[in-house]
C-alpha cells in the first residue's frame, strides 16, 4: 500500500513499505544536524498514526525534537530553550520554502506547509 492514500491521506498498516517524500527527508536531515539528534522513520509514522492521517502537526514534531534533545543530552535545556523554537522554525522553513513565521504549532507539515 502507498504511504499516502487518496482522500484523507489515511495511513497504511504496512509501515515497512512506506516511502518518504524528499521534503520530509530534508526536514529530518536538517533537524538532526541542527539539534545533534537522531530521528527514526518510526517516529514519523507514529506521529501520523496518532492523528490518523499522513500529516504531522508542527507542535507534535517540535515536542518530538525536544524529547530527542533531552534524551540525547545533545544540549542543555535551560541554556538552549530560548533559541530552540526559532532554530526549529528556520530549519522547517528552509526545507519547505516557507517563511519562518508560517511554522506554528497548530500548522500541519504537509497540509499547511506543503511538504511532499
Amino acid at each position: 500500500m502507498p504511504f499516502f492514500e487518496s482522500g484523507n491521506n489515511l495511513i497504511s498498516n504496512h509501515s515497512h513499505n512506506h516511502s518518504m517524500g524528499i521534503d520530509i527527508l530534508d526536514v529530518i536531515y536538517r533537524l538532526e544536524r541542527r539539534f545533534g539528534i537522531v530521528m527514526r522513520r518510526e517516529d514519523w509514522i507514529e506521529l501520523m498514526r496518532k492523528n490518523g492521517i499522513a500529516d504531522i502537526p508542527v507542535g507534535d514534531l517540535f515536542a518530538l525534537i525536544k524529547d530527542r534533545i533531552r534524551s540525547s543530552n545533545a544540549m542543555d535545556d535551560e541554556i538552549d530553550a530560548d533559541w530552540t523554537w526559532p532554530a526549529f522554525q528556520i530549519e522547517i522553513s528552509h526545507a519547505l520554502g516557507v517563511e519562518p513565521d508560517e511554522v506554528q504549532p497548530d500548522r500541519w507539515i504537509v497540509g499547511d506547509l506543503g511538504a511532499s
